[in-house]
């Protein structure tokens, strides 16, 4: 009995979570910022739980099937608490829509299948059905494909869609991007200043994210300056461009950019900035 009432309260804070992703809710930005700090137990607790479920086909054991049990049960708790937080985190403006709902819905998926699998495996302890035991595994091994895809579609969101290639040698990017590197690495926007705008400032200002409706890799956004109005990039007057203005500030600077805490532009890296708008702060095609 006892298990079922588990069960039966796991499905309807599911049902709760999936209606609570489509609602505004109060003190939901403060408390969806706790998502980054648990995200990576549900994780680590699924692959245990196969790892041991593994074992268990191999060599038996009722101790550890209650083992296998009750850190499914974790890993369920922990799924559902980080998706809870995960749908207050994406009220926050700014991330790309379209990659937003992927993540959201990657989550909730992952959120019902590990529900569902817990279910088997209740009922599999109770009926030693070979049946439900496979219809657990199965969905166990549909949870493990699926953690990539909510990682990946996550770090999308947080870092860029090159988060992965942003360190990698050059003939690497080129490799992955389909674009030769033919500049041979000296004076050009690809290989002087773009890595900077990349590593400083496209998390929060490119395609999947554009806080104050601005892309640092668009330079038509540049040249408006996003909600703001005030041009970023003002051709030959590095002075005039708010870029230049905002990297400048003072650390503790509330609009200093970077924000506070997440890296500082270097001298070197700002004089090479300079430059580039005192030449005409041209991007060229497909950079």
């Amino acid at each position: 009995m006892r298990e079922s009432i588990f069960i039966a309260l796991l499905f309807v804070i599911s049902c709760v979570l999936s209606w609570a992703s489509q609602v505004q809710l109060e003190w939901g930005l403060f408390l969806g910022s706790f998502h980054v700090i648990i995200l990576h137990f549900p994780l680590v607790l699924v692959m245990v739980v196969a790892v041991l479920e593994v074992i268990w086909h191999r060599n038996g054991g009722d101790e550890l099937r209650r083992i296998i049990y009750r850190m499914m049960q974790a890993a369920v708790m922990s799924t559902l608490l980080t998706v809870g937080l995960g749908v207050l985190l994406v009220q926050s403006e700014g991330y790309n829509v379209q990659v937003m709902e992927e993540h959201k819905n990657y989550g909730l998926a992952v959120m019902w299948v590990s529900v569902v699998a817990m279910g088997l495996l209740t009922w599999e302890q109770r009926k030693a059905s070979t049946r439900l035991r496979n219809g657990f595994r199965g969905l166990l091994v549909v949870v493990i494909a699926m953690m990539p895809m909510v990682g990946h579609s996550g770090g999308t969101m947080t870092h860029g869609s090159e988060f992965f290639l942003k360190n990698a040698p050059a003939w690497i990017r080129s490799w992955f991007e389909g674009k030769p590197d033919t500049n041979g690495g000296k004076n050009s926007f690809r290989s002087e200043v773009w890595p900077i705008l990349e590593t400083r400032c496209v998390k929060c200002h490119g395609p999947d994210k554009d806080k104050g409706d601005l892309r640092v890799d668009d330079r038509e956004s540049l040249l408006i300056g996003g909600e703001t109005e005030e041009p970023a990039l003002v051709p030959g007057d590095p002075a005039a461009s708010s870029l230049i203005r905002a990297i400048l500030l003072p650390q503790d600077h509330e609009e200093v950019m970077p924000p506070k805490g997440k890296g500082q532009v270097s001298a070197e890296e700002v004089t090479k900035l300079i430059e580039w708008i005192q030449k005409g702060g041209e991007m060229p095609n497909g950079f």
